[in-house]
């Protein structure tokens, strides 16, 4: 994604934002900073029930707050409208909603992002790959016992719900004391833009610039594994099974490993679960 709008940047501090950050808070570093924004969210929203919406209702209630919709939606955007100002609902949306709401064009697309922004407070779930480490991490503990530490969370805000992770490498040479000042000073703004804000970063052309098209390579690689599963005469039970045995091997065993890796280091073993694994029976 681009950066926001030079106008939210102005908005939230700018220069003066970075000044800021170089005369105070000297002693954070930009991943606690970050962290102290995620228990904030979650303070915030732990008393609230949140309400997930997918991209088929908020298209409702857009024609309902332009005035072309039915009669259900219009009540129940009066609904959420008062629950939400009660702060006894929160809704929500998520990276897939985000880029299919982006294929409006530009006038009820700003409709749009005016609702998610009054309805959502710019809050949605965290990116797959968060939630993926989110999960691994949750098994680990239920079933080893193990306390594992991860700044992670399932909220976050829209500013960060492609990702979570921070830069880490700046376009030129930094100390890591400037680093740390520029990475505070763009969670400050990326925590603080709306729907409004990302989607004006993209001069509301998100129908043509947020179109994502899959790569010819990938569908070509699905229609190979179609042929291979064919030919071993495999079940669906047993193409199921296959599925779920490539998605452990490529994506859950190396976050598990990271994770058990991390948790030996805090504990002692500056090698990792190198150490553990080459350690004399």
């Amino acid at each position: 994604m681009p950066s926001v709008s030079e106008d939210h940047a102005h908005r939230v501090g700018g220069k003066d934002l970075i000044g800021w950050h170089r005369s105070n808070g000297k002693d954070i570093d930009a991943s606690a900073y970050l962290e102290r924004y995620r228990r904030v969210l979650l303070s915030g929203l732990s008393r609230t029930r949140l309400l997930y919406l997918d991209t088929n209702y908020w298209v409702r209630l857009r024609d309902a707050e332009l005035g072309c919709g039915t009669p259900e939606a219009a009540r129940l955007l009066q609904t959420l409208r008062a629950m939400v100002r009660s702060r006894e609902v929160l809704c929500v949306t998520h990276f897939h909603s985000f880029l299919e709401v982006g294929k409006q064009e530009e006038t009820s697309l700003r409709v749009t992002a005016s609702l998610l922004d009054e309805l959502t407070e710019a809050v949605a779930v965290a990116s797959r790959a968060d939630l993926l480490v989110l999960e691994c991490a949750d098994f680990i503990e239920a079933r080893l016992g193990l306390q594992l530490q991860h700044d992670l969370c399932v909220w976050t805000k829209v500013g960060q719900i492609h990702k979570q992770d921070l830069p880490n490498q700046m376009p030129g040479p930094a100390t890591l004391f400037d680093t740390n000042v520029i990475l505070k000073a763009l969670i400050d703004t990326l925590w603080n833009a709306s729907f409004d804000d990302v989607f004006g970063s993209f001069k509301w052309e998100t129908k043509s610039r947020l179109n994502v098209d899959i790569d010819q390579e990938v569908l070509e690689q699905v229609e190979e594994r179609k042929k291979e599963q064919k030919t071993k005469s495999l079940s669906r039970e047993q193409v199921r099974l296959s599925e779920f045995a490539q998605v452990v091997s490529g994506q859950l065993q190396p976050i598990f490993t990271d994770l058990l890796n991390k948790w030996h280091i805090q504990h002692r073993f500056p090698k990792g679960l190198k150490a553990v694994l080459n350690h004399p029976q």
